[in-house]
């Protein structure tokens, strides 16, 4: 796709009234919080959020796919794919308004909301407590995420 389209759609996401206002912000955070720091808050927020909004009963990955971009597209966040591969569930969401308004060079941490949001999502769908959701891939050029849903190793971490 053309980076100009690419560009258009990404500015769409992000209300006129909010970009200055979102990247001064995000500005301000970095530069008091460390960046692990602005993930966990970042995620903790996104977990909140997705108590606040339940998704419905989703028996199958389709239909939990559906569900997920119906919510997301009711509010303009762009839209996700969900897929099961080599034993690992994986999400991919594309277009969210995270890099436009917390700036491009945030998303390293600004993604933590997004991942806080899929696992609780998981979580409440019946995805096993031991399994933990991380991000796995990144093209901020594109806005574009990737999650995996695996079991939580102690060394590794959750984030």
């Amino acid at each position: 796709m053309d980076n100009d389209v690419l560009n258009f759609l990404s500015m769409q996401q992000c209300s006129v009234q909010w970009r200055s206002f979102m990247g001064i912000f995000a500005q301000e955070l970095t530069e008091n919080l460390t960046t692990t720091n602005l993930r966990w808050l970042l995620r903790r927020t996104g977990q909140r959020f997705a108590k606040q909004h339940p998704l419905p009963d989703c028996p199958t990955l389709p239909a939990l796919e559906q569900a997920i971009n119906r919510f997301w597209q009711s509010i303009n966040w762009g839209s996700a794919m969900v897929t099961e591969e080599n034993a690992c569930l994986i999400i991919r969401h594309y277009l969210s308004p995270l890099q436009i308004s917390m700036l491009p060079e945030n998303m390293n941490w600004s993604t933590g909301f997004l991942e806080g949001v899929y696992e609780t999502w998981l979580h409440q769908s019946g995805a096993d407590s031991s399994l933990r959701l991380s991000q796995s891939g990144l093209d901020p050029e594109l806005g574009t995420v990737e999650y995996r849903l695996e079991r939580h190793t102690p060394d590794r971490g959750i984030g």
